[in-house]
């Protein structure tokens, strides 16, 4: 299928007209219309991640090289788009890591250069549990599609609680395994039967502030 039989496909699927999405996106209808005829090679760059958002789609399924996985630029350069979340949006994951892209009110994306699964998403720290290591204002990238393995960063939604928490996975026993903090004013915690988590996601890249 091509890009722009995807684009008329999400378009129609939404109930939207070529005029609605031109205004959803902030282009003219002559460039929605291009893009779905596949007159135009390739979509801008900038625009890319607004019309993903708007379409609820993911973003490598915008380039000719994708199909909601990978996102090639050009033939030497492969860039994938991630969605950049508040934790506040953490709660709006469903099953299988899905999110409806429209539940997001305003998403932002960054691009990452490796091989991520459609799931995988990205958060800025927001406290100081994990300083020295991550700051806040620091960017981690979470593939829920990974395994973690002892030393691993994970993203785990505590099932008592709901709070999500970023921490060092250390495994114990009969699938046990401790939440370990890297700074010492916050306690360790222990997941087992009766303290159940899911984890959330596998750091895959950490991106440190400007000045950091």
């Amino acid at each position: 299928m091509s890009v722009g039989e995807r684009i008329r496909n999400a378009r129609v699927k939404l109930g939207l007209t070529q005029v609605q999405l031109a205004k959803k996106v902030g282009v003219s209808r002559g460039a929605i219309y291009q893009w779905e005829t596949d007159t135009t090679q390739q979509i801008r760059k900038d625009k890319v991640p607004r019309l993903a958002a708007v379409l609820e789609l993911d973003p490598s399924a915008l380039s000719p090289f994708g199909g909601g996985t990978v996102a090639p630029i050009d033939k030497d350069h492969k860039t994938n788009y991630v969605v950049l979340l508040k934790w506040s949006d953490l709660d709006a994951i469903g099953a299988g890591n899905k999110m409806k892209m429209s539940a997001l009110k305003r998403p932002g994306y960054i691009e990452v250069e490796m091989d991520v699964s459609p799931e995988a998403r990205a958060l800025r720290i927001e406290d100081n549990s994990m300083e020295p290591q991550f700051r806040k204002r620091d960017i981690i990238i979470l593939d829920p599609n990974i395994e973690p393995a002892e030393g691993s960063y994970v993203l785990v939604r505590l099932a008592q609680t709901g709070e999500h928490l970023f921490r060092l996975y250390v495994p114990r026993a009969r699938g046990a395994y401790d939440l370990l903090a890297e700074n010492p004013d916050y306690p360790t915690v222990t997941i087992n039967a009766k303290f159940p988590a899911e984890i959330k996601g596998v750091l895959v890249e950490h991106r440190k502030r400007h000045g950091g």
